[in-house]
């Protein structure tokens, strides 16, 4: 595994974002399509999907927190 993709990992499971997560997989496209890359890339955009809703919560909770405070 190359040095890039360890510091890819390691960055998206330190702290997660939808853009490492998206760089992460873009590296995975480059690779082999072996069972276990095919797998792997699987699990990742159903982490994405997951991560992708948590965000928008968020941004949610934010947006009604400040129409809260602005009243």
């Amino acid at each position: 595994m190359s040095q890039r993709l360890v510091s890819l990992v390691a960055a998206v499971f330190e702290r997660p974002t939808l853009e490492g997560l998206d760089e992460l997989l873009a590296e995975l496209e480059e690779l082999p399509r072996d069972d276990a890359v095919a797998g792997l890339i699987d699990d990742l955009l159903d982490y994405r999907v997951v991560l992708a809703e948590r965000v928008e919560l968020a941004e949610r909770v934010e947006l009604v927190e400040r129409v809260e405070l602005a009243a």
